[in-house]
């Protein structure tokens, strides 16, 4: 029997309608990749971004420091979270979510263990070798190796012994860290001399000083004339006497500290102006009536 044609068009359209949504369905139920930007993603990707005119990036959340570690955001992350992604604005620098905390993303650079941070000791099982953590409470740092977490940096060091070896010229300190001295090391073992004459102090290696301008007239002559009752000293200075030297047998006497020479009868001269501060004492004996300076010169 012949089927009418409008009855075959009829079921040909209805089997179409049917197909084509089943069709269009399959590649959704049938992959796990999703593309955006590109019609063919990485398969080994669950999704892959293209910029198609390259001048776009992809934005992960961005929040501050105070929106990321508030208690009403951190206290809803559990294990299933770790992995989560933000971007700190205050920081500049990404965090990730791991182990009950935020933990910063990688910036570059030589790779190091991760830091983590507690108010207790670190257990063992958390994190992994090469890892440092800092306990807020002491300030104590500890580093993870293949047998747990050692301590390796207490809050200052205080405590710490600090010794010198003479030989090597290495600085220490008691937990480790030194510094060599050598290069630093004074000339130590120079010979230092004295030119009497050029009045110059010389090192062995170099460097001198003149102290010509120093040098005192230690050894200066003392003089007196008795004709015309003047004393004097070699480099210059004099005091006339004639008004105090009698011929009555007076005892004359002298004061190292105030520095003044009496007669025994009254009358006396003030020698502070002429004497040198070299510190030299002047003495008088009576029984000779002789005037003398410690380093030398009597009269």
């Amino acid at each position: 029997m012949k089927v009418p044609t409008y009855r075959l068009v009829h079921h040909t359209l209805k089997f179409l309608l049917t197909l084509i949504p089943m069709l269009v369905m399959l590649p959704l139920y049938g992959q796990n990749t999703v593309g955006i930007g590109t019609a063919q993603p990485n398969k080994n990707a669950v999704l892959e971004l293209n910029s198609p005119t390259n001048n776009q990036g992809f934005l992960v959340p961005r929040l501050t420091t105070v929106q990321r570690t508030s208690t009403g955001f951190t206290s809803a992350l559990q294990a299933a979270d770790n992995g989560l992604l933000v971007f700190d604005i205050n920081f500049s620098r990404f965090f990730y979510w791991v182990d009950n905390q935020w933990q910063e993303g990688f910036t570059g650079g030589v790779t190091v263990g991760t830091w983590r941070s507690g108010t207790t000791v670190p257990e063992n099982t958390l994190g992994q070798d090469g890892d440092f953590y800092l306990q807020e409470a002491t300030g104590n740092i500890y580093k993870k190796n293949n047998t747990g977490y050692v301590l390796i940096a207490t809050n200052g060091t205080d405590n710490q012994a600090l010794s010198y070896d003479a030989v090597t010229q290495n600085l220490s300190l008691e937990n480790g860290g030194s510094v060599n001295l050598s290069g630093l090391i004074g000339t130590d073992d120079q010979v230092i001399s004295y030119d009497a004459i050029s009045k110059i102090v010389t090192l062995e290696n170099g460097g001198n000083i003149d102290l010509s301008d120093l040098i005192n007239t230690d050894n200066q002559a003392l003089t007196y004339n008795a004709t015309i009752k003047l004393l004097s000293l070699e480099n210059g200075g004099t005091v006339d006497l004639s008004g105090i030297v009698g011929s009555d047998d007076q005892v004359i006497s002298y004061d190292a500290i105030s520095k003044i020479v009496t007669l025994e009868n009254g009358g006396n001269i003030d020698l502070s102006d002429l004497i040198n501060t070299d510190n030299q004492a002047i003495s008088y004996d009576a029984a000779t009536q002789t005037l003398t300076l410690q380093n030398g010169g009597t009269l």
